[in-house]
């Protein structure tokens, strides 16, 4: 388990060990995720709203980024919720502040560049 903060954001990583000196994470801020780290990585905290996952896939689109896994869950109906997206490349500032920019996005986490 490892905690980051900084003077606004906390951030709770857990992970596991699955041998070779690989580890994949296994929960964000109490949200269950798989992220092995093997791709570039984008998490996005946001609420649970209608056509919120078609506004942030869009985005990428546009951007000619490819959606290689895709895991999205959520705690309750209509509450906070995050998407797990592995991509084919390296996702730059101006996209992750695009998507941040997003109407019911509240947090834009670049895992692994």
């Amino acid at each position: 388990k490892i905690r980051l903060f900084d003077e606004d954001k906390e951030l709770e990583l857990v992970g596991i060990s699955i041998g070779g000196g690989t580890i994949e994470i296994t929960e964000l801020n109490t949200f269950k995720l798989k992220l092995s780290g093997e791709n570039p990585a984008i998490l996005v905290v946001h609420n649970d709203v209608f056509g919120i996952i078609s506004f942030v896939s869009t985005v990428l689109a546009k951007h000619e980024i490819n959606i290689g896994h895709m895991e999205v869950s959520r705690k309750e109906k209509g509450q906070m919720a995050l998407m797990v997206i592995e991509v084919d490349q390296k996702i730059q500032g101006d996209v992750m502040k695009e998507i941040e920019g997003l109407e019911n996005v509240s947090q834009v986490i670049r895992m692994v560049e």
